[in-house]
């Protein structure tokens, strides 16, 4: 079967992050007028993907494939569209301060170093307004855009690591 995997690499991009069963539904949907989901075949999403990862591998992104690390409840799989390469030019790509990046990963390393795998807010808050001197207003705005943008995970004022962080850091 022969089609155009830009839309596939599109939506992916786009999402950020996806579960399994909604790529599989948008893919379906691009390539078959049957939309019954008994009838899916899984092994050829993943064939899909494999070469949509071979044609991106020259510019060092890639569709990865994972579980949910934080919620071991969750049996789903996600797939993330990810950077390979950790260089300057990418460094500079970002939306974030190199002060903010600080904080991340201070945030991070709390995470992974922490039995429960999460950090509170107010210890995020706090660490933030060490490392940057900012206001804690300004924390709340960073925090929020990384949990907006699937990096971080805010579960009843504790943050995890989101599932495109650890697609990232896989």
């Amino acid at each position: 079967m022969e089609f155009d995997h830009r839309p596939l690499l599109q939506y992916v991009m786009a999402s950020k992050t996806i579960s399994e069963r909604s790529l599989a539904k948008f893919f379906k949907a691009m390539t078959s007028n049957n939309n019954n989901d008994d009838d899916y075949d899984y092994d050829l999403l993943e064939h899909t993907i494999g070469q949509i990862n071979v044609m991106m591998l020259p510019m060092n992104y890639e569709i990865k494939r994972h579980k949910d690390r934080n919620n071991l409840e969750d049996r789903n799989i996600y797939y993330s569209f990810v950077n390979l390469v950790e260089d300057q030019p990418s460094k500079l790509n970002t939306e974030y301060s190199a002060e903010d990046i600080k904080v991340i990963t201070t945030v991070i390393q709390q995470c992974t170093d922490d039995n429960n795998n999460n950090i509170s807010s107010s210890e995020a808050l706090n660490l933030y307004h060490e490392i940057t001197g900012k206001s804690m207003v300004a924390g709340q705005q960073l925090f929020k855009s990384m949990v907006s943008n699937g990096w971080l995970v805010d579960d009843r004022g504790k943050y995890s690591l989101g599932l495109r962080l650890v697609a990232e850091l896989d």
